[in-house]
């Protein structure tokens, strides 16, 4: 049982850890990518958004699907996918053959950190499984720091496409992985469509699932926004190097790591609807504090403390679903993260849309992400 404990665990990271490079290792490029494919820097800004609509598709099909068959080949499938599209991101003549690349990337992989995260739950407890997402969260929570810091490097020492190299070697390993490690499993047929549609009918007409999930998802939608303006408001306007961006945003990303591990230091001393007020209110803060700074030190600070409340959400949303479908809880988180997906894609095409010359509308998003989640968190509890 240990040791089958330790092999999810360790896929779960592994999972994780992919999916994360897979969106961010290559931020520090974008505007070198820009000036590479000869367009404005407005326009790469859309790979954000673009790979968010991929993260949409990605989470409501592929963990489904590891609920009625072997995850072991519903891996595989998305595992080559991703490498797949790798490989066109680097055969792209143009920026738009790239955006559409971008978009089979995430397609391809986004939902799989989700079949592994379904397959460890188990029914002891949503307070025992919030703690163990908690943890493992503080090593996955370093992955989009690392992933960025690691794409600056790349950036700055080995040139715009080696990031995208990176990325296909990445993937090649993760399929052998799959392939060898995970334990195969004979597929059990069932009639997809039927139940797909049953499962999702029964998550979304759960009004509970929106009170726990909503909040969370807007505050996630601001960690998108700051992807999308970070690397030109940085790279571009402050004059950070690709590298010293990576590390920036890497010091950014601690902030999630101590709001997840708050969230289980907390969770036997406060419940679930606390833990959410709290992080509510601290990105809340941040937000209203950024709208009064731009020196390159004070937006990294700021934008850290609103990661702390980001962190504080994510392992408590996303146990907090799985506890309303506990036979199908891939499916539930399926929908939770196609929804998030969503509301992410929105908050970077918003982001995108503004220059980023100052912290100012990045701060002006963040705060009315934060706000409205406040908002429809005071409601329900009202109910």
């Amino acid at each position: 049982m240990a040791r089958e404990a330790y092999k999810n665990a360790s896929f779960v990271i592994v999972t994780n850890y992919l999916t994360k490079f897979s969106r961010d290792i290559i931020l520090p490029s974008l505007p070198a990518l820009a000036i590479f494919y000869q367009v404005d820097e407005t326009y790469l800004k859309y790979a954000v958004p673009i790979y968010f609509l991929g993260i949409m598709f990605s989470r409501l099909i592929w963990p489904p699907l590891a609920d009625m068959y072997s995850r072991k080949h519903v891996m595989m499938l998305a595992g080559s996918m991703f490498c797949v599209s790798s490989i066109m991101t680097l055969m792209a003549p143009t920026a738009n053959a790239f955006l559409f690349a971008r978009f089979f990337q995430a397609l391809g992989i986004a939902g799989v950190p989700l079949i592994a995260r379904s397959y460890i739950y188990k029914s002891q407890g949503e307070n025992h499984v919030l703690k163990l997402y908690a943890f493992l969260g503080v090593f996955i929570a370093w992955s989009p720091g690392i992933a960025l810091a690691l794409g600056g490097y790349l950036e700055h020492s080995f040139g715009t496409k080696s990031s995208l190299y990176t990325l296909l070697f990445f993937g090649l390993g993760f399929l052998i992985f799959a392939r060898f490690l995970l334990p195969s499993a004979k597929p059990v047929i069932k009639p997809i469509h039927s139940k797909l549609s049953n499962t999702f009918q029964t998550v979304i007409r759960n009004k509970h699932f929106w009170q726990r999930s909503l909040p969370f998802n807007l505050l996630m939608a601001g960690t998108a926004a700051y992807f999308t303006a970070s690397p030109f408001l940085f790279i571009n306007h402050l004059g950070v190097s690709a590298w010293h961006y990576g590390l920036l945003s890497f010091g950014v990303l601690t902030g999630l790591v101590i709001g997840k591990l708050l969230a289980g230091l907390l969770v036997d001393h406060y419940d679930f609807h606390k833990l959410l007020l709290y992080g509510i209110c601290i990105s809340i803060a941040a937000a209203c504090a950024l709208l009064l700074f731009n020196s390159i030190l004070m937006i990294a600070l700021l934008c850290g403390l609103y990661f702390v409340g980001v962190g504080l959400l994510n392992p408590t949303t996303k146990t907090a679903v799985m506890s309303l479908n506990h036979d199908q809880p891939a499916s539930a988180l399926a929908i939770q993260g196609f929804v998030e997906a969503g509301f992410s894609m929105t908050a970077a095409l918003i982001a995108a849309y503004f220059t980023s010359q100052t912290a100012l509308p990045l701060a002006g998003i963040l705060l009315a992400l934060s706000t409205t989640a406040l908002l429809i968190h005071l409601h329900t509890r009202t109910d």
